[in-house]
């Protein structure tokens, strides 16, 4: 438990997490632009807490060297199903937050995982652990 409140317990992680797998938001810029508001220094932080977990990796981006893209790694998409379950949690319990108004039914974690899969084929896919 505290090595996931370590990497991913607080707001502007799980914010990016959901940018990233969910919206599939690569760059810094467009992070800049999430209805939240997040800070430049806040960022900042958050993506290189992320990129030294090995939850995101940071390549410079081949048709523009001063851009960085960030990907999850199969550590992060190991997340997927904990932001399904954070996202159906908060649209129940809280009808002014933005996950109310997404559609959370269904294959809704198969759906983002397709979406990742033609977006990132590179990455390893998640296995189930019948452990957890």
């Amino acid at each position: 438990m505290a090595y996931g409140a370590l990497h991913i317990g607080d707001k502007w992680t799980w914010v990016l997490l959901r940018e990233i797998l969910v919206y599939g938001r690569e760059r810094f810029e467009q992070f800049k632009e999430i209805p939240e508001g997040i800070s430049t220094n806040i960022l900042a932080d958050r993506l290189k807490r992320l990129v030294a977990a090995g939850i995101l990796t940071r390549e410079v981006d081949p048709t523009n060297r001063r851009r960085a893209n960030y990907q999850p790694t199969r550590k992060g998409l190991d997340l997927i199903p904990v932001l399904t379950a954070t996202l159906r949690w908060s649209a129940a319990h809280d009808p002014e937050s933005a996950a109310a108004h997404m559609d959370l039914s269904g294959d809704w974690a198969a759906n983002v995982e397709a979406q990742w899969r033609a977006r990132w084929p590179h990455v390893e896919a998640p296995q189930a652990d019948d452990d957890v």
